[in-house]
């Protein structure tokens, strides 16, 4: 039941999502205006880079695999933090920058520890 885990095409499926949650969020992360959410700015940020770093954990099932990707996370919220210079109803604001890279940075931590405390172990059992 958990060798699906390891399939290329559940890998490849859940890497097109991931880039497709990806457009959103820099879609989001663009607009002119965001709807009122029950978060402050900065911790949707951190949810948010947190949540994409994380969720590459079922695309990825090496440690540098994961490494590479939080790495791309926390670049892609540079980037896209810098892209609001300009539009003329954003700003660039370091704390979201902070919130970014803190989030991505705690996704990662906790997808290196699920990966190798229960996904390397199961990958080996079913090898």
């Amino acid at each position: 039941m958990t060798r699906f885990l390891f399939d290329p095409k559940f890998q490849a499926a859940c890497f097109l999502l991931w880039c497709l949650v990806w457009a959103v969020l820099a879609l989001f992360s663009v607009r002119p205006s965001i709807p009122d959410l029950p978060f402050t700015d900065d911790q949707l940020h951190f949810i948010a880079y947190g949540s994409m770093s994380f969720l590459a954990i079922f695309f990825c099932t090496r440690g540098r695999q994961l490494a590479f990707w939080a790495a791309a996370t926390i670049a892609a919220g540079f980037l896209i933090e810098c892209a609001q210079i300009y539009i003329p109803t954003r700003d660039f604001q370091y704390s979201d920058l902070y919130s970014n890279v803190a989030g991505a940075m705690s996704g990662y931590l906790l997808a290196a520890f699920i990966l190798f405390i229960l996904v390397r172990p199961l990958r080996r059992a079913l090898a």
